[in-house]
């Protein structure tokens, strides 16, 4: 199981185009969405378990999200979960 604190900063989207960026950082204060519970950071997820995380990120003009990637570090290949339209 991963905790999602662990999560943090390893999130990347993976563009349309193959580009890939990380979530945007907030230096002050919080951002919320509407409908978004706040994930509690001890939570461990599991293989097969869902978890709804709201982050923004930010892709050029014209390309689109094709797949959500957890980086595992140099030596593992990321995660990777497919952006289903």
């Amino acid at each position: 199981p991963i905790p999602i604190r662990a999560m943090d900063g390893d999130l990347v989207i993976r563009t349309d185009r193959g580009d890939r960026t990380k979530a945007l950082l907030v230096m002050w204060g919080d951002v919320t969405w509407p409908d978004c519970p706040k994930p509690d950071p001890e939570k461990k997820l599991a293989k097969g378990t869902t978890e709804k995380i709201c982050t923004t990120f930010l892709i050029t003009r014209g390309e689109k999200p094709a797949a959500v990637e957890l980086e595992q570090g140099f030596h593992r290949e990321p995660l990777e979960w497919p952006v289903e339209d």
